[in-house]
C-alpha cells in the first residue's frame, strides 16, 4: 500500500466501489488504499509474467490471471491485487475475489517494495492454497522466489541473471528470467 487510507468502509460498500472505480483500492480492516501506478517497466513485467503463466497453463487445470484479478487472505483480512495470480482445481471467487491462489507474484515499485516484501506476505501466508510467491525488481534483473517446503517453512530463492530459471513446482512451470525481462531496458551497468 503506497497511500494512507482514503477512507473507512464496510467491506460491502468497498466491493461497491471497485465495482465502479477507474482506480484499484486494497481493503483491510475497513480501511481502502488507492493503489500507486506504475512504471513502464513495471508494466511490461507485469505483462511479461502473466502472458507466460498463460501460456504454460493452457489446459493444465490451473489457470492464471493479472492485475485486474483481486485476492482475499482471510474473510477479514486483506483484498488486494497482484502482479499475477494463479489458482488451480478450480478456481473459488466470491464477490469477484479470488479465494485459492497458489501462487502470486509481485513487481516491486519503490513506493511498495518493504510493504510487498514484509506485511503483504504476512498476510498473503494466511491463505491455505499459497505455495509459491515471486518477487521481482523492475530495475534490475532480480527474482525473489519464496516456496512453502512444509507447514509453515518458507524458502526463499534468489535469481539474478537472465540465464536463470525458476522452477513453480507447485504447477509445473519453469520460467526463465529472459522472459520475465523481455522488452526491459535498463541503465547501463545495472542488470
Amino acid at each position: 500500500m503506497a497511500t494512507q487510507p482514503q477512507q473507512f468502509a464496510t467491506l460491502e460498500e468497498y466491493f461497491e466501489q471497485e465495482r465502479t472505480a477507474l482506480d484499484r483500492h486494497e481493503y483491510l480492516h475497513g480501511e481502502v488504499f488507492a493503489m500507486a501506478g506504475g512504471t513502464e517497466s513495471h508494466a511490461t513485467i507485469s505483462n511479461n509474467i502473466a502472458g507466460e503463466l498463460y501460456a504454460r497453463l493452457k489446459g493444465s487445470g490451473c489457470k492464471s490471471y493479472g492485475s485486474d484479478m483481486r485476492i482475499r487472505t482471510a474473510p477479514s483480512g486483506l483484498y488486494s491485487y497482484a502482479d499475477a495470480v494463479v489458482s488451480c482445481g478450480g478456481a473459488q471467487v466470491e464477490h469477484d475475489t479470488l479465494l485459492n491462489p497458489v501462487v502470486i507474484a509481485e513487481v516491486l515499485s519503490k513506493s511498495t517494495e518493504s510493504y510487498d516484501r514484509g506485511k503483504k506476505f504476512e498476510l498473503y501466508r494466511q491463505i491455505p492454497s499459497f505455495r509459491e510467491y515471486l518477487i521481482v525488481a523492475q530495475d534490475r534483473v532480480y527474482v525473489e522466489h519464496h516456496a512453502r517446503e512444509s507447514g509453515k517453512v518458507w524458502i526463499m530463492r534468489e535469481y539474478t541473471n537472465l540465464e536463470d530459471v525458476v522452477n513453480l513446482e507447485t504447477i509445473g512451470v519453469r520460467l526463465r528470467l529472459a522472459d520475465l525481462y523481455a522488452n526491459v531496458s535498463f541503465p547501463a551497468g545495472d542488470r
